[in-house]
């Protein structure tokens, strides 16, 4: 169960992060924040890195995996020449391990092309998102961390360094909520927790 549910429940509001829900591959921006359009609904493309590798999990399934490519950059430099303006990256092994595994690819793609980039996956401390943000991460991304210490994921928020800056990232299989890079299933439904953080 995820630490923090009493809070959730309660539905205490956090107007200064958007919230995503990720369900099978799918993207959907919940609530957006100030610098972006209220209005504007748009898909962000996504790299997945695993093993140093491009890859896709089929329902967040380590064992079903798909691989794409050896270069997240030269993935990232196709979605950009394409006419992506973001990028969604997840540091799978971050997310299992608990901490940032993949900064070196990430700060690459940051410095090698002029697209915004949300980051999420083994972030679980506020420096881990100092680091990200200091090699020009425009927004980090934080789930199992913000889920399991709710108090210490609205202070964050509250912080005017991390102001709009902070997505509230929630994995779901079949609607219910996943953490830890997919390894522990909740009971707890990934679109009513969206709701009463938006």
């Amino acid at each position: 169960m995820v630490a923090g549910q009493n809070h959730l429940a309660k539905g205490r509001d956090n107007r200064r992060a958007a919230a995503l829900v990720c369900d099978n591959d799918f993207v959907l921006p919940v609530r957006y924040n100030r610098s972006m359009a209220e209005s504007q609904k748009f898909l962000l493309p996504a790299i997945d890195l695993r093993n140093s590798r491009v890859v896709r999990l089929t329902q967040g399934d380590y064992n079903r995996q798909t691989v794409y490519g050896n270069d997240a950059l030269e993935q990232a430099l196709n979605f950009e020449s394409a006419g992506a303006s973001w990028l969604h990256v997840v540091d799978l092994d971050g997310a299992r391990s608990g901490q940032i595994e993949h900064g070196t690819q990430i700060e690459r793609i940051c410095t090698q092309t002029q697209l915004k980039v949300e980051v999420g996956g083994g972030v679980r401390s506020a420096d881990s998102i100092r680091q990200l943000l200091a090699v020009g991460v425009t927004r980090v991304i934080l789930g199992t961390a913000a889920l399991s210490d709710w108090n210490w994921f609205e202070t964050l928020v509250g912080q005017e360094e991390f102001r709009y800056r902070l997505v509230l990232g929630l994995d779901a299989r079949a609607g219910m909520l996943a953490i830890s890079g997919w390894q522990q299933q909740t009971k707890i439904g990934a679109m009513d927790i969206a709701r009463r953080v938006s």
